[in-house]
């Protein structure tokens, strides 16, 4: 369990390891060249030439309508041969914004309307915001993608049954190469089992996308935080319900959640096999069973995702 201090330093050190630095260029002006299956790029000044990671690599061949499966099927002269024809010939914005870490690698390829909202910015508003709320963090994940922070508030808590404990809170992600925006949603957390839940409905959930000015974000945050809390607290009430509503056979529901969410056979599978386990065959115990399988996912983001699905039961 960590503190918010704890978190700003983390962010802190991975922000200075990283050492990003973001270069405005035309596509037009680049060279690109193919290496044992690994694009290079040349133009970028002082940098030299640099790799291209993997998502950096992604975001050119969309930009550039490459198929991507058709492209890594191709050797090396004809893969150069197709960047070179299309950053000539397609139709695309040639202005982006080239985001370098390490300054041995390119990290993604954006839009020139991209305005780097990076953790280093996001997370010490948020703690700053949330100084007079004690409050720990339950769970984060830093991967090259997505950013998952996730905050418990100590005050406040519902016992939803006798020794059964939840919290509200808010669950933070944000990502520096792209993928998404920054987005707040509430968050219940469970005690005895360090299960939660997200919700990221309409209205508990805000996101703010990379682009416009920074400036505004500081107060978008603050409406963020103040709508998810609020919604949170609302979910704590949602969740004691939840204990005396009837789901009926295990496998049943599964199958019915999985059809919903399109959810794979496996996490049917095992939603239904939690539930037989637990013996608790209500929306209560159907919410546990899910974000107990949530915390079996390989990845922070898959993790997240059905984490969603289990808390949109409380709307039902």
């Amino acid at each position: 369990m960590q503190t918010l201090v704890d978190l700003l330093t983390t962010v802190s050190r991975r922000h200075q390891e990283l050492a990003p630095e973001d270069v405005p260029v035309d596509l037009g002006n680049l060279g690109f060249r193919v290496r044992d299956g690994r694009v290079w790029v040349r133009g970028l000044g002082r940098l030299g030439p640099l790799p291209l990671a993997d998502r950096a690599r992604s975001q050119l061949l969309v930009r550039l309508g490459i198929p991507e499966g058709h492209f890594h099927r191709c050797p090396d002269p004809l893969k150069e041969a197709q960047l070179k024809w299309f950053l000539r010939n397609g139709d695309h914005d040639r202005r982006a914004l080239v985001r370098t870490v390490h300054g041995r690698e390119v990290r993604a390829i954006l839009g020139s309307r991209y305005a780097p909202l990076d953790d280093a910015l996001v997370l010490p508003l948020v703690a700053g915001l949330l100084a007079d709320t004690p409050c720990t963090v339950e769970w984060c994940d830093f991967s090259a993608d997505s950013t998952h922070v996730r905050l418990v508030f100590e005050r406040d808590a519902k016992e939803v049954r006798p020794g059964d404990v939840v919290k509200a809170g808010i669950h933070v992600v944000n990502s520096e190469t792209g993928c998404r925006a920054i987005h707040i949603d509430s968050l219940v957390f469970r005690l005895v089992c360090s299960n939660g839940l997200v919700r990221s409905e309409p209205e508990l959930h805000t996101a703010f996308r990379h682009v416009g000015r920074p400036e505004r974000l500081e107060d978008a945050l603050r409406k963020a935080i103040l709508t998810a809390r609020s919604g949170a607290e609302g979910l704590l009430t949602r969740f004691q319900v939840a204990t005396v509503q009837p789901i009926g056979n295990p496998e049943d529901f599964a199958a019915s959640l999985a059809e919903r969410h399109g959810l794979a056979e496996p996490r049917r599978d095992a939603i239904a096999a939690r539930l037989r386990e637990s013996g608790d065959l209500t929306v209560y115990g159907a919410v546990n069973a899910i974000t107990a399988v949530a915390r079996d996912e390989a990845s922070a983001e898959a993790r997240y995702q059905l984490e969603r699905v289990g808390a949109a039961l409380l709307g039902t």
